[in-house]
């Protein structure tokens, strides 16, 4: 007893008496230690989380009426296992009652909160979204009277409000036919094959023709496969084409499993044990490391592997000419990863639960890498709608239509790749493993080794793809082949006029050389071989 205030050193005692104050003109407090020793012996940071430790701060602190000189029993327990002697929570009880359970780190909750809060943010946008287009289609109509222009110039700012912040679904792919011979051969898409993560997709053509087999490799890096749709077209007429068509994890359900580094090497290993040894594998981006360690690992053990494989614009060894992306890579620890851009998918989609690497995050990195082109990209949308140059602005729609859309990725796989990839270059310096087992590329030895870089391209470093040469030593040199192209940027070796111009071509040549199915190369073909 000191000064009138009863003092209980123990947190752990089953029964409290509270003497009462020899002062009644004073109402004691009750004070059960002090906060510190309490955190220290209870690790109540540990077991009941920030916020249960806050509420028992306020519940210990909390003055006791006195009458008639006794101070008067606690209220009812707000926590189980605390008794009306105690109110203070007994924690081992909490413990077998389940009431508490761990949470996430501040920080964590920090960024899981920012996705709920997209979420928070599309849904309350999309009641006005429809007004909004309404609006601007309306206005867009108007014509041939005194305020027109300020009537486009308001249609103009809705639509471009809709367009900041609707939501983009997933794209189509849109084709429906293609031209072979100067005849139009209508396609359709099936599923040939489907996982957990991924769909093998193929593009069925309305022929009897025989061509060599294509497996398109799209990367698994934000956005959908639907960003190759131009690199498709290209090939439909001259290939019998297949496509890795990833899920989006947000719509994976958590009881479906995880989705790591190995598995999409499972996968490519997989989808060309399907498709049998004369296929060729195109990889695009993201995806030429796991497909290169999928050959490699496939050639170690005697498997499947393809007759060709065309790597383009990928991190093979991301040490060469390094960009922006390959220094943050390595700026920052894998944990500031796992901390600062992992999220946890919220309700109402079928994979709550799962932790991710929202595609929204992508979206934004994709976006500060450039941004004073995007903002003049839009504002030369807001012109072109407000002075009715439609093509202009029907450009402007097919392109960030397909940029927009993004993808959650599984947050291991994401964390895998930033380390086996970017941090730890392990297929470079031969010590990446899959399973147990070391990828050696040069194990590979009948696959022909096609490379492709861009120029100009500000993600994927010049030299970093060409150094697969370099790995694979065990490739004859007469079958390999480099193509660097000149004033050509990241996308455009895959999409737009110079892939469809000078890279397709040259590619296509190269495949036909070395199909088993079709041996023979023509005269042109040779000469387009001279890269």
């Amino acid at each position: 007893m000191q000064g009138g205030v009863c003092v209980v050193s123990s947190a752990y005692s089953s029964r409290r008496v509270i003497q009462p104050s020899k002062s009644p003109q004073r109402r004691p407090v009750l004070r059960i230690g002090s906060h510190q020793e309490i955190l220290n012996k209870s690790s109540a940071h540990s077991y009941v989380g920030f916020r249960r430790c806050r509420a028992s701060r306020r519940l210990i602190s909390r003055k006791l009426p006195v009458v008639n000189g006794r101070t008067q029993q606690a209220s009812q327990p707000r926590f189980p296992g605390a008794s009306r002697a105690c109110p203070v929570p007994n924690l081992s009880s909490l413990a077998s009652t389940g009431a508490c359970r761990p949470q996430l780190p501040l920080n964590r909750r920090g960024t899981d909160m920012l996705y709920a809060w997209r979420e928070w943010q599309s849904m309350m946008w999309a009641p006005a979204l429809p007004w909004l287009q309404a609006t601007a289609e309306l206005l867009a109509k108007v014509d041939h009277i005194t305020h027109a222009a300020p009537c486009r110039q308001v249609a103009a700012g809705c639509d471009l409000l809709v367009r900041l912040f609707r939501h983009y679904d997933k794209p189509q792919f849109g084709l429906t036919y293609t031209d072979m011979a100067g005849q139009r051969v209508a396609v359709r898409e099936s599923v040939v094959l489907e996982k957990a993560f991924c769909r093998l997709v193929r593009f069925e053509r309305a022929t009897d023709c025989r061509h060599p087999v294509v497996l398109l490799v799209a990367p698994l890096s934000g956005h959908h496969a639907t960003l190759l749709r131009d690199t498709v077209r290209a090939m439909l007429p001259d290939f019998d084409v297949y496509i890795t068509d990833w899920l989006d994890a947000r719509h994976v359900p958590v009881a479906r499993g995880t989705f790591h580094l190995h598995d999409y090497v499972a996968y490519v290993q997989e989808f060309i044990d399907y498709l049998g040894p004369e296929v060729h594998v195109v990889a695009v981006c993201q995806s030429t490391v796991p497909v290169l360690g999928a050959i490699a690992l496939s050639a170690a053990g005697h498997g499947c592997t393809p007759a060709s494989v065309t790597l383009m614009g990928g991190p093979v060894d991301a040490r060469r000419s390094p960009t922006v992306v390959n220094r943050l890579a390595v700026s920052k620890p894998l944990d500031w990863f796992a901390r600062t851009l992992i999220n946890t998918v919220p309700r109402l989609h079928a994979g709550a639960g799962r932790e991710v690497y929202p595609g929204f995050r992508q979206h934004m990195a994709f976006m500060s890498m450039n941004p004073d082109r995007h903002l003049k990209a839009h504002a030369d949308y807001y012109r072109a709608v407000s002075t009715g140059n439609t093509e202009a602005a029907r450009k402007h729609r097919t392109f960030y239509d397909e940029y927009n859309a993004v993808l959650d990725m599984a947050a291991e796989y994401y964390l895998e790749t930033v380390r086996v990839v970017f941090q730890d270059f392990a297929l470079a310096r031969g010590t990446w493993t899959v399973n147990g087992e070391r990828v050696c590329p040069e194990a590979i030895r009948d696959t022909v080794l096609i490379t492709v870089e861009g120029e100009n391209d500000d993600i994927c470093g010049q030299g970093q793809t060409h150094a697969a040469h370099d790995l694979c030593t065990a490739i004859d040199p007469s079958n390999r082949y480099c193509l660097t192209v000149a004033e050509c940027g990241h996308y455009g070796i895959f999409s737009g006029s110079r892939w469809r111009t000078h890279i397709y071509p040259r590619i296509r040549d190269i495949i036909r050389r070395f199909d088993n199915a079709h041996p023979e190369a023509t005269a042109s073909e040779t000469v387009a071989l001279n890269l």
